[in-house]
Order: structure tokens, then sequence, then C-alpha cells
């Protein structure tokens, strides 16, 4: 074989590393993705709240409706929060799916929105949140598998603390979902439906 062969073949046999799609960048969470993932959790959620549970949420917040009205005098910082509280809880009784998915959009959008996540070369993912508390506990990882990411964190002080997250790259779009492993449901058999919750945690991701 000539050296023009040789050249071709040596292309061919390097061009799935070329081409091969790569997360390494940095990437932010899609916002349009945090409300519907908001909504799949919240149905996961209010699927599981029975009736007689949904009476003692309409009675509990009377109950601090009542008290949110003496304290407001006395306390005007407390009643702020009572307050702040009973807005992310208003309507649960009622209508438990809206109520859930108010508090869970706030929810997520105060932990990810404004979150960067960094993907080195080396396989390493660092979590940039400029509100957040201080560094992520856990050690995150990447790798590829085919056409699909996995990022895999796990706690430093406690090996049997690991979390999975897989799903698709595709160019500057990248979904990664939860894996609920059996271990996992195990330890959540006393919580019915939080597995299924939790298999509902998606984000999508885009590259910057």
């Amino acid at each position: 074989m000539g050296w023009l062969g040789r050249a071709l073949v040596a292309v061919l046999l390097a061009w799935p590393l070329v081409a091969a799609a790569s997360p390494v960048g940095s990437w932010k969470v899609d916002p349009a993705s945090i409300d519907t993932m908001a909504q799949r959790m919240s149905d996961a959620m209010a699927a599981h709240i029975a009736p007689e549970d949904r009476a003692e949420m309409r009675a509990a917040m009377d109950e601090m409706r009542a008290q949110l009205e003496e304290i407001r005098a006395s306390n005007p910082a407390l009643a702020a929060q009572m307050e702040e509280m009973m807005g992310r809880m208003a309507g649960m009784g009622d209508d438990p799916t809206a109520a859930i998915r108010q508090s869970m959009t706030g929810l997520l959008v105060e932990n990810a929105a404004d979150a960067t996540l960094v993907f080195a070369g080396d396989g390493e993912v660092t979590i940039e949140d400029p509100d957040g508390d201080g560094p992520d506990p856990l050690r995150w990882r990447w790798r590829m598998d085919r056409n699909e990411v996995e990022v895999v964190g796990t706690d430093p002080g406690d090996p049997s603390g690991t979390y999975v997250l897989r799903g698709p790259l595709d160019g500057d779009r990248m979904t990664l979902r939860l894996v609920v492993t059996d271990e996992m449901r195990s330890e959540m058999a006393d919580e019915p439906g939080f597995a299924e919750i939790l298999e509902e945690l998606e984000y999508v991701l885009r590259r910057q």
C-alpha cells in the first residue's frame, strides 16, 4: 500500500474520534425545561395525595391564616416568612397539582437557573453557581457511552452516596435524567411514590 493509501486509512480510522460529539465546554439549564420538569414532578407528587390529606392541608392553611393575623402586629418579620411559605402552599388542598407545581418551579429555579456546568476534557464536571452557599460537596465526573453522556456524582465522605444522570447529547443540547437505582428504591420503600417523582428529574442543558 502506497503512502496515499496509508494516509486514507489513517484518516478513516481517526474519523470517529474527530466526529464524535463531546460535552466539553460550559452548559446552562434551559429555563423552559424547568417549567416542564416541574409539571411532570408535580403530577407525580399530586397523584399520591389522598383526599383525607387534602382536607388536613386545608385545615392547616386555615389555622396558619389565623395565626398570621395574631403575629402580624407583634412580629412583622415572622409574619412575612409565614406569608411566603403560605404563598407556596396556597391551594394545596383544593388543587394540589397547581400548588405543588408553583412550589416546585420556584425550588428548581432557585437551585438551577443561574448555575453553569463546566465539562472539562479530563472528565471532571464543576458547578459554578454565583448564588450558591459554597462548593458542591459531591464530586462529579462525566464519560461518553456512544451518543449518551453519563455524569456520576460521588460524596467523598460517603462512598455509597452516588448519583448518576444520563442522557443524549445532540449538538448544543444535552438532556440528563436522574437514574433511580434499585438501591434507591429500596431506601425509599417507606415513602410511596417518591421514586416515581425522582424519575421525572430531567435537566435540559444548552451549550454556552
